[in-house]
């Protein structure tokens, strides 16, 4: 141990300093087990339908995330931030968080893969006080006392990870080194047991206990009462550390201790618990002193089956009370498929990866020396730091790469899915794994086929896109809809709809292993809205009926992950600052995304996170450009194409034929606005209150831009803002869609963006909730009538910050994305309805930025290389005699400037 503690324990004063310090997260809790289905834990929050919503765990973990390892003395501390970025960057949610028992350890698993040297590890949970020294040379072991160090990093480690929505098992003891990390010397004299500090020569307490017994396991036994008390006393420290945490599960020892052992650490873990505020799971590990049938008769609320027991792969069907958090350690060591991840998932189980990482402890040599090791790129401490290409090069076991991936895609999944409704139903799909609410959900996995032996080959027959799956759909009434995933790269493919009642055969769109997710409508009903349709006198009707499913609960955008502004490097009181600024200004919302993560939301005391707000031209961004993007994906449109070829009336015009869509998007086609000084809109004469009041058809506002506004400007020499321009771009994007599925833009972007994105019906509005048909096209509303909550507004600021990539799945194509929110190249700094700072009009903004803004200084910014999305809603930030002829320059010095100054 490299520090030396003095304390008997962590005083009371300095644990409550460190809860103040260290708030728990958004991971919610504490979980307990689902009362309906206990494959899976609940965090005791409720899902639409009033049930107990299922928690899912899944993740990988690595030896050194507690205890510092390695070859050096002390050793290299373990980059936690770093670890934590890749845990967000492939969605998981669980860690095991190892202790370690012994300072020093060595087995032959090390040497064999080229690492033939001793692990130091620190710090160790006791002080080292002496007086005498330990075999190592350094001062004895205090069992009594406690090492601060050592318990405020488990306390911050644990903190930072619920900050990120991760749930820590918590590791009371270690077995595995203790029994096998003795490979150096003899067994009694071993590396592990020789650095123990229940070793007697490594304490001043006195204990009584021989090598023999150490090495047959007596250490984690009962029958040594000094010990065992001992031991209770470092597990009453260990909760008293976390008690208050929510994301906290025990375990009792990673593979060691004999059955009653295991028990008696549970049942004093839940004693004591009972006596502080809060209770969380305690589960035991397989592999070491216990079976799966005795850890189910255990007072345990988790485990974790052994290789003993037949579930390695596949694993059986888990139909039991506790929950099976099924670990590539206890039935392989390191090992596992991305095959595997998906059968356990689907087996009702929630695997976990011990993983390799950085190769440092354990996983392929990479031949490099570790000095080599130690120069090589490292990411930052700060959470808030992109490391994407830095984990890359750390990354040890490439081959463990789509494993790592398909945990977190099994995820996405069970976050989608009513899982507490759903269990194995093996005999409803003919691969035999299938996750099922018969009738509503299924979720079927498709293992990589295998090809028949030659003589068995029919050359006639043809040849499949990808592997078949017959399911069993007669509980089903009604249609189904139909996604495919593939199993690593969780890109998704739509299917057509398929109607349940009887067995129906699937066939893959790719080659290979594939997963195959089908969802009724059984019990949902269509919502239709009474009024004009298109066949009346005056060609307009209302908004479309929402008769499509939403994908993805409702309630997901209520459960989106939150964090501290200094977990992901930003200054809480500079946001502070912010908002009290924001407020003093007729703020109705303020909210700040940094990592995918809300760090800050407010609200005034009149509005809130379910309350819409209208857009006024931000709609132009996140209605108009972003329908243009999903147009540009489906290759129906293109930024150059003439707006002549989608207006026929515009074909003669000698200036109107050479309009462009970018210069329709980035107000530089010459339309006239329809705008007069000093005129509110009710007030302007002629097409431009047309355009406004929006009478019927031909007098609406598609047809005044189309054939009242006059062209000012030879197209493409000014910038000169035109909200009929940006309803002609509109006009052309739905044009483009005539021969589509969908033909107007507010159920292109409810279906293709805000419902795939987990935004209810109900969380926004678009095109004044009114739909115009001009030549037979139904257009919609884009320069302003949107209303949206701020929550739905930074989703697509989320989308565009992830270039259309939305968990996995690409709504929108990359280059769409650079299209409508990069500088289009024209004068001034318009996109398409976005605004870019690509030339710097805010000095203090990233030249990656980019923005949708509207009356009212209704704002989302998005700055990609600060991986940052604001939203702020309200009144002009302007106060009476402030200058008002600058739009930008209030939202530069209230918003933008004060943001960046805020990250740290």
């Amino acid at each position: 141990m490299h520090a030396t503690g003095t304390t008997s324990r962590i005083c009371l004063g300095t644990l409550l300093a460190l809860a103040v310090m260290a708030q728990a997260g958004p991971a919610r809790g504490p979980l307990r087990v689902h009362p309906e289905n206990p494959r899976y834990f609940t965090d005791g929050t409720k899902g639409p339908d009033g049930s107990w919503r299922a928690v899912y765990l899944t993740g990988a973990h690595t030896w050194n995330n507690l205890v510092d390892m390695g070859r050096s003395d002390p050793p290299e501390e373990f980059d936690y931030a770093a670890y934590l970025n890749f845990l967000d960057r492939h969605h998981h949610n669980f860690i095991r968080l190892w202790a370690w028992d012994s300072t020093t350890w060595d087995s032959r698993a090390n040497r064999e893969l080229g690492k033939d040297f001793i692990h130091h590890c620190a710090p160790l949970p006791w002080a080292r006080t002496g007086p005498g020294l330990a075999l190592d040379g350094k001062p004895r072991f205090d069992l009594t006392k406690y090492e601060p160090a050592y318990f405020e990093r488990l306390r911050s480690r644990v903190t930072a990870a619920g900050e990120r929505g991760i749930y820590v098992g918590v590791m009371f003891f270690e077995g595995w080194g203790l029994m096998h990390g003795n490979r150096r010397k003899g067994t009694e004299d071993g590396w592990a047991w020789r650095s123990h500090p229940f070793n007697p020569a490594n304490n001043i307490n006195g204990l009584q206990i021989a090598g023999a017994d150490a090495l047959s396991g007596r250490v984690h036994a009962l029958g040594n009462p000094e010990a065992n008390k001992l031991q209770a006393a470092y597990i009453r420290q260990v909760v008293d550390t976390l008690n208050d945490l929510d994301n906290v599960l025990y375990e009792v020892a990673n593979e060691g201790g004999d059955k009653e052992w295991n028990w008696w650490v549970v049942r004093t873990v839940q004693d004591y618990q009972r006596t502080r505020p809060k209770q969380h799971p305690v589960g035991i590990t397989g592999h070491g002193g216990e079976r799966v049938a005795t850890m189910l008769q255990s007072p345990a609320d988790w485990l974790s089956p052994g290789s003993q027991d037949g579930y390695r792969d596949p694993a059986p069907a888990w139909d039991q009370k506790k929950v099976s958090l099924l670990d590539t350690d206890h039935i392989w060591g390191v090992g596992g498929t991305h095959g595997w991840v998906w059968r356990s998932f689907l087996r009702g189980h929630n695997p976990i990866f011990m993983d390799p990482y950085d190769g440092t402890i354990l996983g392929e040599p990479r031949g490099e020396s570790d000095a080599q090791r130690r120069a090589a790129p490292r990411p930052p401490s700060n959470r808030g730091q992109d490391t994407r290409d830095t984990d890359k090069a750390r990354m040890a076991s490439p081959q463990f790469e789509p494993l790592r991936r398909a945990l977190g895609h099994t995820r996405r999944y069970a976050d989608r899915m009513n899982l507490a409704a759903m269990t194995p139903r093996s005999e409803l799909a003919s691969t035999e794994f299938c996750l099922a609410n018969p009738g509503r959900e299924y979720l079927v996995y498709l293992p990589h086929p295998v090809a028949p032996p030659p003589s068995r080959v029919i050359e006639s027959q043809p040849r499949a896109a990808g592997p078949q799956v017959t399911v069993d759909l007669s509980e089903a009434t009604g249609p189904l809809h139909v996604e495919w995933m593939h199993p690593v790269e969780g890109t998704t493919h739509p299917g057509p709809e398929v109607t349940g009642g009887a067995k129906r055969t699937f066939t893959a769109p790719f080659p290979g292993d594939a997963v195959l997710y089908l969802r009724g409508e059984e019990g949902k009903k269509v919502r239709t809205t009474e009024g004009r349709t298109a066949g009346t006198p005056d060609g307009r009707r209302d908004l479309l009926p929402s008769s499509l499913p939403t994908l993805l609960p409702s309630s997901e955008i209520s459960r989106w992950p939150t964090a501290t502004p200094e977990s992901q490097g930003m200054s809480r009181a500079k946001l502070e600052a912010i908002k009290d600024s924001l407020a003093a200004r007729k703020t109705k919302a303020f909210l700040v995304i940094r990592n995918d993560k809300i760090v800050y939301e407010w609200y005034a005391s009149d509005h809130g996170p379910a309350a819409k707000h209208y857009t006024a031209s931000m709609a132009k961004a996140i209605g108009g450009g972003v329908a243009f993007g999903v147009a540009v994906t489906d290759g129906l449109i293109a930024l150059d194409d003439r707006a002549a070829k989608y207006v026929p009336q515009w074909r003669d015009d000698p200036r109107k034929s050479k309009i462009t869509l970018r210069q329709l998007g980035s107000h530089t086609s010459g339309v006239e606005d329809a705008e007069a000084d000093g005129l509110p809109h009710d007030k302007l004469p002629g097409w431009k209150g047309d355009f406004w009041k929006q009478p019927p058809v031909p007098r609406d506002p598609f047809t005044v831009s189309r054939d009242a506004a006059p062209i000012l400007f030879e197209p493409g020499t000014k910038n000169a803002y035109s909200n009929p321009g940006i309803a002609m771009l509109t006009y052309c994007t739905t044009a483009a869609l005539r021969e589509a599925p969908v033909q107007d833009i507010r159920t292109l972007l409810r279906d293709r963006v805000m419902r795939p994105l987990g935004v209810p019906d109900s969380d926004w509005s678009a095109g004044y909730n009114k739909t115009f048909v001009v030549d037979s096209l139904p257009l919609v509303g884009s320069w302003g009538g949107g209303s949206y909550t701020a929550r739905a507004t930074a989703r697509v600021g989320q989308l565009m910050l992830h270039e259309g990539n939305w968990q996995g799945r690409q709504l929108l194509s990359k280059e769409a994305v650079r299209q409508i929110t990069r500088d289009a190249g024209t004068p001034g700094s318009g996109a398409v309805g976005w605004w870019s700072n690509n030339e710097g009009a805010c000095a203090r903004l990233p030249r990656d930025a980019f923005w949708g803004a509207g009356a009212g200084h209704q704002i989302v910014l998005v700055v990609p290389s600060r991986n940052l999305v604001a939203v702020r809603n309200g009144a002009v930030l302007n106060r009476a005699g402030d200058d008002t002829s600058d739009f930008d320059k209030p939202v530069h010095r209230f918003l933008f400037e004060p943001l960046m100054e805020a990250i740290n």
